[in-house]
This record gives structure tokens, sequence and C-alpha cells, in this order.
């Protein structure tokens, strides 16, 4: 079988899935597409050909991924992470729609397109609140407003310096870690968590509590952020399963929280790294990804 990793630049993530490739399957070969050498006549219907039964989507940049995995699938062939897949969890607005429309549980979230409604959704979701760009990775411009004064401020910078896509505000309420009241989060005090499941086909490969980044309410490995493993439970499984279902993902990386009312799902990532949840976990994902493919994919 021959697999296509379609990259930006070589990362963790390529480096390992071509190493459990010649590791462990011999017979498959695996060629680099970097997309930056891409030229596409997508007006010619023999204007891409290649010998590769399947391709993997490993490019960093989320908007070549989205649309390099269109073009290769209008071409007839099979990409991992598909263009519906990038195109849904890409936009944090359209995401959170398929959560729910899949009654996926998820906080209360409201968007609103101009500085004083999104003060009033604000006020209507209740300090503190998170505001998210739509689009976006690694915890970039995420922000906890905690009163009006800071609201005001993230939201005019926003209006006047962001792009037109940051003029979407997207507000989320907030959710309380456990281990940790409001005011510690504002002090900097105890370490909160969430969770990250690791799904590929129809199974919860991994999973591994990300704990905050010092003085800092966000959790990304990234930013920083330590993580070990998480036992899998059933009710992680099932949520999980669910959401990676809404947004029609085969490897998804899904963010959740712990609530008294049981697990919230805040996030699906389509083309989730896994540098760390290797790490803490121990479980060989590349190896994992490469089965999961090789399984499902006709030559």
């Amino acid at each position: 079988m021959n697999i296509g990793i379609v990259i930006n630049t070589i990362t963790f993530e390529a480096r390992e899935l071509m190493n459990a490739a010649a590791k462990y399957f011999p017979d498959v070969k695996i060629e680099l597409f970097k997309n930056d050498d891409f030229k596409f006549d997508i007006t010619d219907d023999d204007g891409f050909k290649t010998d590769v039964d399947v391709f993997l989507q490993r490019s960093i940049s989320m908007t070549r991924a989205v649309y390099t995995s269109f073009i290769i699938e209008s071409y007839g062939y099979r990409v991992v992470s598909s263009h519906d897949t990038l195109a849904i969890t890409e936009d944090k607005l359209v995401m959170t729609s398929h959560l729910k429309r899949n009654k996926v549980p998820t906080p209360r979230t409201m968007v609103a397109f101009t500085k004083e409604t999104a003060l009033d959704a604000i006020h209507d979701l209740g300090y503190p609140v998170i505001i998210k760009p739509i689009s976006g990775s690694w915890g970039r411009l995420v922000a906890m407003l905690e009163n009006d004064r800071a609201a005001t401020a993230v939201l005019e910078d926003r209006e006047e310096l962001g792009s037109v896509y940051h003029k979407i505000f997207y507000l989320q309420g907030f959710v309380h870690k456990p281990g940790r009241s409001v005011d510690q989060y504002i002090d900097g005090d105890k370490v909160g968590r969430d969770i990250r499941a690791f799904v590929i086909g129809d199974e919860v490969a991994s999973a591994m509590y990300r704990y905050e980044v010092p003085n800092d309410f966000r959790s990304n490995v990234t930013l920083g952020g330590k993580a070990e493993a998480y036992h899998i439970t059933p009710e992680l499984e099932e949520v999980s399963l669910k959401a990676a279902r809404a947004v029609k993902g085969e490897i998804v990386g899904v963010d959740l929280m712990e609530t008294d009312k049981g697990l919230v799902v805040v996030e699906v990532n389509g083309s989730p790294q896994f540098q760390g949840i290797m790490k803490s976990t121990g479980i060989n994902i590349p190896k994992r990804i490469l089965e999961y493919v090789i399984s499902t994919t006709k030559k």
C-alpha cells in the first residue's frame, strides 16, 4: 500500500508516521507531499495523478489543509482527515452547531457581530466569559473576560485591529474545572485541568489530562501545559465518539471538561498533534493511525 502524507514542513508527527511505517509495516510505502509544491489544474479531470492509495493530511496550515484535502478528494482520492471534517472543525461556530445538532454536551456559547451586542451576550452568559477566534489553534487569541472593563478593551481591539473573522465574537460560558474556584483562577494558585481524547475510527485510542500553564487558564501542551495519562471511562468514550461522529471525524482530538453534570465537549480538532499524548500515555499513536488507515482503505 502507498500512503501519502501532506505537509507544510516535516513535523514530529510526520516523522513518527514514517518511522512507524518503516518499523511495523514494511510493505507500506510513505510518500511526502509538500503543499508548497502543489500545482493543481482544477479544471482538468486528470490534473492530479499518483499511485497513492490514501492521504494523511498533516499540514500545520489549516487553510492549506482544508483546500488541499478538498482538491485531492475531488480527483477521487481518500484523505484523512477529510475536507468535510476539517471545514467543520476549523470554524468553531460551525463546529459548535454540529455538536449541538447531534446532542453532544457543550458549554453554553453565544455569537455576536458588534461590540455592543457582544457585550450584551457576555452579560447573558455572566462573568467570567471565554472569548475565542472562530478560527485558530494552540490557544492563540483565547482570553478570559472577567469584567466590563476587560471585555470592552478586548472587544474594541478585535473590532479595530483584527481580521474580518476576529469581528465574529465567539463567546463561551466559563467551565469551572475541578479543584478550583473563580478566585483561584484569577489569583493563579492551584492548577486546573481538562481532558484531551484521541479518537481513531470507532475507538478512543488514548486520553490525557492537561494541566494549566502557570498563571494562565489555558492548558494547551503547545503553550507549556503539563500532561498525564487519563483512564478512559465509558462516559469519556461515549461522549468523545459522539463528538467525532458529529464532525464526520475519523482521526480527531476531542477536548473535554469535567462538570457536575458530566463531561462537556469544548472543541474538536480535525488534525490533532500527538506528541504530548504519546509522551504522557505511552500509546503508539502513529502505529495505531497506520493500522486504521491500512485496514479501512481499499487498494
